[in-house]
């Protein structure tokens, strides 16, 4: 159980949750405040789910850690943790283990982001300063070195368009622009938007897929941006949290020390990540007293349903997946093994 324990607190920043906004019902809103009330939410019983396996290899139960991102891409699992990044099958059998920690060309020495683009998985090797691409089996392709001033770094990247990426930029120890544009080569090209951050705490990934754009999520400040091809961004939700918001004298900073002291962040909602979106809903997360919940916010009439996750004896939440705008997918680990249960949320 202390390892348990361990990975709770460890994971209790990249919780999921989905829930709903009351102003604006429409597929075109921006700048729609989302007003959430974290005590309303019903009880989600991962055990009632519609589809249960466990993660194996050659047969063989395995624990991945923490989940930071996961996806499918060509009816396979890619899931990256922090223990590395795998692929599955959909019944959850080991097909490969891409990289390893190393200084070769086919190697990582921090895995710090992972994005699917085109045919290829694309890694992000942050200390080593390359991006490692693989094919959908796992075969490695290549290795590209990364070059760039501190002040030009990303920590988190995800295609643009065809000639373009959109970055978030690393933490410069002052006020830091938090957007970026990069070519095909990862070479700077400007800032973009005009938010900042002032925190080297990692949160959740930021950024997803909506139509022919990019959203962002700043989950300090509760906002979610959307990132057209141009580069241009635009402020899409604010998330509020009506009394359960942060006190708005909490710098970034105090907002870090804040989430590590229990008693004070188990006080208040927030950390929204995790954002999908598509016509019909909007889902992202956030931590509230210690729970991990799950919302779902009806765009076309504005209803809202808030689910708490409670998680099996011995088991935590390790990580969420959104599916579709009606199934998740939820990551549970104990001390020898990982589950993933799909649920749906209709």
């Amino acid at each position: 159980m202390k390892s348990c324990n361990l990975l709770f607190i460890s994971t209790v920043l990249f919780t999921v949750l989905i829930f709903g906004c009351t102003r604006k019902p429409s597929s075109d809103c921006e700048g729609c405040i989302i007003s959430v009330n974290p005590q309303q939410t019903e009880r989600l019983e991962p055990v009632d789910c519609c589809h249960k396996f466990e993660l194996l290899d050659a047969g063989i139960p395995i624990q991945l850690g923490y989940i930071t991102n996961a996806w499918i891409q060509d009816q396979k699992w890619i899931i990256i943790s922090n223990t590395g990044a795998y692929i599955f099958d959909l019944n959850g059998n080991l097909l490969s283990e891409l990289s390893r920690k190393g200084r070769a060309s086919n190697e990582y020495i921090t895995l710090w982001d992972a994005w699917p683009e085109n045919d290829e998985i694309c890694l992000f090797d942050s200390n080593g300063q390359n991006i490692l691409r693989y094919d959908i089996n796992g075969d490695f392709l290549s290795s590209t070195p990364i070059q760039r001033p501190h002040g030009e770094a990303f920590q988190y990247l995800y295609p643009l368009s065809s000639n373009s990426y959109i970055g978030k930029l690393s933490y410069q120890g002052k006020p830091t622009p938090e957007l970026a544009l990069y070519n095909r080569q990862y070479e700077f090209i400007r800032l973009i938007g005009n938010s900042h951050f002032n925190t080297g705490m990692r949160f959740n990934y930021p950024f997803s897929k909506y139509l022919n754009q990019i959203l962002y999520c700043d989950s300090i400040h509760n906002k979610i941006y959307s990132i057209d091809t141009a580069g241009t961004v635009r402020l899409r939700y604010i998330i509020d949290f009506e009394t359960k918001n942060l006190p708005q004298d909490i710098d970034d900073e105090k907002l870090v020390e804040t989430i590590l002291r229990l008693k004070d962040y188990q006080r208040y909602a927030l950390l929204p990540a995790n954002v999908y979106e598509d016509d019909i809903r909007l889902i992202f997360t956030f931590i509230y007293n210690k729970k991990k919940n799950i919302g779902v916010y009806d765009k076309p009439t504005g209803n809202v349903r808030c689910l708490s996750i409670e998680s099996p004896d011995d088991f935590v939440l390790s990580g969420i997946a959104s599916l579709s705008s009606c199934k998740l997918a939820l990551f549970l680990s104990n001390e020898h093994s990982t589950q993933i249960r799909t649920i749906n949320v209709d």
